[in-house]
């Protein structure tokens, strides 16, 4: 699809909207995305407009490690929440405990015991 409102229109979105989330803080990876979508890949300029994408992408992509220990405790408290589908359609939403996070809490809180 080369038209915004064309693909905003097959995911149930306005074409402003998908312009406002593309401004909104931290959708680097969104931008990144879209301009990869609009690059057109057969010329020189589109080829750098292309790399230069994909390159903003995967910085976004990088993990950021500080996590606080609040962020840990809220993630174990609300654990993650996985979307159910059934032929391509919503049916509910089922909630697991974030065992990854439990353990870098219960590690971060040893180690801040044992350096007392």
């Amino acid at each position: 699809m080369r038209s915004v409102a064309a693909a905003a229109r097959a995911v149930s979105m306005a074409r402003e909207t998908a312009y406002r989330l593309r401004e909104r803080p931290g959708a680097k990876g969104f931008a990144a995305a879209w301009d990869v979508a609009l690059a057109r890949r057969h010329s020189p300029a589109g080829r750098a407009r292309l790399d230069a994408a994909l390159d903003a992408a995967r910085a976004a992509l990088k993990a950021d490690r500080k996590v606080t220990i609040p962020q840990l405790e809220w993630r174990v408290e609300t654990g993650i929440w996985q979307v159910m589908l059934r032929r391509g359609r919503y049916v509910g939403v089922v909630r697991k405990p974030d065992e990854s996070a439990l353990l870098a809490l219960i590690s971060r809180t040893n180690r801040a015991e044992a350096a007392l």
